[in-house]
């Protein structure tokens, strides 16, 4: 089997204004844009994209202006990377974002992640209301800013999928292949407060113990 270490393919339309980031880990030349990815049901999943001109083919020697102006919202755009995590303070949750290393235009469709780690989190196997098994769980891989550190990427597989999943021990090597998926939810803290929480995972439809 051929494996991939950490190989991200997605495209869509992009919504809202590129950002700079003020820095992150020791870089000062990255650059957030957000996607809308298309799903076959009209349904739309949200990605956020990270990139620097520097790790972009194509981008090279780019200014700042040229580069918003290039990426305007409704450009539809075709983005390769890695996935990676960064932890939201707010939320208290890992949003998944993909590391950039080329950006063009494309309309076709495409999301497909696939990715080599070590689960990090037993998954949470269980069923739904209908009867469908379902599982959570992280599965760790290296980050590229900071050797030291892993991303901590969320995962969720439906029916055979969650089952495999299941039967892999902690520490082990996992290779997932999916798509990013974004959703909402409702959380109810022991208060009774009821809380809308957005979050970005792994939709794995292939899984295997390596």
């Amino acid at each position: 089997m051929d494996i991939v270490n950490n190989r991200a393919v997605i495209s869509g339309l992009i919504y809202g204004r590129v950002r700079k980031l003020t820095k992150y880990y020791d870089r000062t030349d990255m650059f957030l844009i957000q996607l809308l990815a298309s799903r076959k049901s009209g349904v739309d999943d949200k990605a956020v994209v990270m990139f620097s001109v520097r790790d972009v083919f194509g981008m090279e020697g780019l200014s700042e202006n040229e580069i918003i102006s290039q990426l305007e919202s409704g450009t539809r755009v075709c983005v390769t990377g890695k996935i990676q995590v960064m932890r939201n303070i707010i939320d208290n949750q890992n949003d998944i974002y993909i590391l950039a290393d080329s950006m063009f235009p494309g309309d076709q469709r495409a999301n497909n992640i696939k990715v080599k780690g070590i689960l990090y989190s037993a998954p949470d196997l269980r069923k739904t209301p209908k009867g469908r098994q379902i599982a959570n769980f992280i599965v760790s891989v290296p980050s590229e800013f900071d050797g030291a550190r892993e991303s901590k990427v969320p995962v969720i597989a439906w029916y055979d999928n969650a089952q495999k999943a299941s039967d892999i021990e902690v520490g082990e090597w996992i290779e997932l292949e999916g798509r990013l998926q974004s959703r909402s939810y409702i959380k109810k803290y022991p208060d009774g407060v009821e809380v809308q929480k957005n979050i970005t995972e792994l939709s794995a439809f292939r899984i295997e113990k390596i």
